[in-house]
């Protein structure tokens, strides 16, 4: 968040809201002993998304493929992303690899896996100057 210029007294609230997080798994009537919560935002939490967007986004970023993807109305569209789900966009096959194995390089560093079981491609081609949907 530092990075992204966000003030320090942000950053330092949003910190002590996960600091020191423990939780308990209910089963069978009974609750385990608490555990420290070391990773991953709230679930339910109001700013869990909006965390985790800020997350994404830095991945995006540091996968450098901003130059990359289709062009919409002049600008170049690499990606969309709704909760935890990302649509990679291009034009071509050759940089929608380019651009996976960067966005996936750099969510490796950043703790974030992709599942390779879930990953779909969908191809769309034009052949005149319009497309119709």
């Amino acid at each position: 968040m530092t990075e992204m210029g966000f003030p320090q007294h942000l950053i330092s609230m949003i910190a002590s809201l996960y600091h020191n997080q423990k939780a308990t798994i209910r089963r069978n009537k009974a609750n385990c002993e608490p555990f420290n919560i070391e990773k991953g935002v709230r679930q339910g939490c109001i700013l869990s998304p909006h965390l985790f967007n800020l997350y994404t986004e830095q991945i995006m970023r540091q996968a450098d493929i901003d130059d990359m993807g289709i062009n919409i109305g002049g600008r170049d569209i690499t990606n969309l992303r709704y909760a935890d789900d990302t649509a990679l966009l291009s034009d071509n096959l050759t940089s929608m690899k380019t651009i996976f194995h960067r966005v996936n390089n750099a969510g490796q560093q950043a703790g974030l896996l992709l599942n390779a079981k879930k990953r779909q491609r969908l191809c769309i081609y034009q052949q005149a100057k319009s497309l119709v949907m």
